[in-house]
């Protein structure tokens, strides 16, 4: 172990690396019952001073007071995820010729690499890590997310532009406004295909369902449009309908109508009371009620329990009728909700499969090279 913290943190060239080098190089020359005891020692004490220098460099951590526990947890968790890594592909300032902030998908498969900034976790954790902890100033270099915007990719390393397509296609524009609108502002892209050969032949087949409306997406676009909505009400926006096609009909409304459209439509086709069918079995699962991951699936999405519920109640509480809500919690709470985290989908699913390896190089469909990485613990 110690061996392996120095040599990940040299490689980074860390000052740290070459201190912790010369501090466990004291624990050879000491009995081996004692060693454990030394290396938590040591590490006890950097992760101590860490804390110490965070706290120092983030004033707000001290400002949210002495019982604010998760206002600290939260920021602490922005350090972990928050900062420059030199091999995202984002191009680096000019005026600098140094790597840019970038926000990680996750830890640690989603840290650096192309595969660290995607273009949804970028959006949905943003206002968590760096607004509400008071990171305004990192926020406002997070070259990551104006790029994201800016050209809407899903991954910057392979940018995706969609609306609800269930290919990869650009979304022609209806208008001037709608197309740059849709593209900023809802930003509803996403994609997870496998990107090595697989033996079993899943290599760009989506994990996940491609089509239909996923239950987050809808909540931003939700607040995006109601957003919208509060300008041209309070004076500031000039462009106040869009034109929505469904096939060859066309129709305009408001922004204002849109949202409530959302607004009245979502308890009725995301809320599943009771249960639901396994779509690999037939098996019946009572759940005491959840909130449907997609709806308008033709991939057999629609009835999986996952978590993407909960990040639409954040972002939208105002869509949810709160007893359902409350069912909701108590369901996640019972079927996702681990040691360490929640499943990206319910044990009891048929297609869950709890092990979660990038090097699987077996026969196996739905776990060759991480196939699985959404249908894990």
């Amino acid at each position: 172990m110690a061996h392996y913290i120095v040599n990940r943190l040299k490689h980074r060239n860390l000052k740290i690396g070459f201190f912790l080098e010369c501090a466990f190089l004291a624990i050879e020359a000491i009995p081996n019952y004692t060693r454990p005891k030394v290396f938590y020692a040591i590490i006890s004490s950097v992760y101590s001073a860490c804390l110490r220098r965070i706290r120092k460099l983030i004033p707000s951590i001290e400002a949210s007071g002495s019982n604010s526990w998760f206002a600290e947890q939260l920021t602490l968790t922005s350090v972990q995820l928050v900062g420059k890594v030199g091999d995202t592909g984002i191009p680096v300032l000019p005026h600098t010729k140094d790597s840019v902030v970038s926000i990680a998908a996750g830890l640690p498969h989603f840290s650096h690499g192309f595969m660290r900034c995607w273009g949804r976790d970028t959006f949905i954790a943003l206002p968590g890590l760096l607004i509400q902890t008071g990171r305004l100033d990192v926020a406002r270099w997070c070259r990551s997310v104006k790029l994201l915007y800016e050209h809407q990719p899903t991954l910057l390393h392979e940018p995706v532009h969609r609306l609800f397509n269930t290919d990869d296609s650009p979304v022609s524009p209806q208008n001037p406004f709608t197309y740059p609108f849709a593209q900023k502002a809802v930003f509803l892209a996403f994609i997870d295909l496998a990107l090595n050969t697989s033996p079993k032949g899943n290599k760009g087949i989506p994990a996940t369902p491609r089509d239909g409306s996923a239950i987050e997406l809808v909540a931003m676009g939700y607040q995006a449009v109601s957003w919208m909505a509060e300008l041209v009400e309070c004076g500031i926006g000039t462009i106040s309908e869009v034109i929505i096609e469904t096939g060859s009909t066309q129709k305009t409304v408001t922004y204002r109508e849109w949202s409530e459209m959302i607004r009245e439509n979502f308890e009725k086709k995301f809320w599943c009371a009771g249960g639901y069918y396994g779509d690999t079995g037939g098996y019946y699962r009572d759940t005491g009620g959840y909130y449907r991951d997609t709806v308008g699936s033709e991939s057999g999405g629609d009835e999986k329990l996952r978590p993407n519920q909960t990040f639409a109640m954040v972002i939208a509480p105002e869509l949810f009728h709160h007893p359902n809500m409350t069912l909701a919690l108590k369901t996640v709470g019972t079927k996702l909700v681990g040691l360490v985290g929640m499943s990206t989908l319910s044990p009891d699913d048929g297609d869950y499969e709890p092990y979660y390896d990038t090097g699987n190089h077996g026969t196996d469909y739905r776990t060759a090279h991480g196939f699985n990485y959404h249908q894990v613990s």
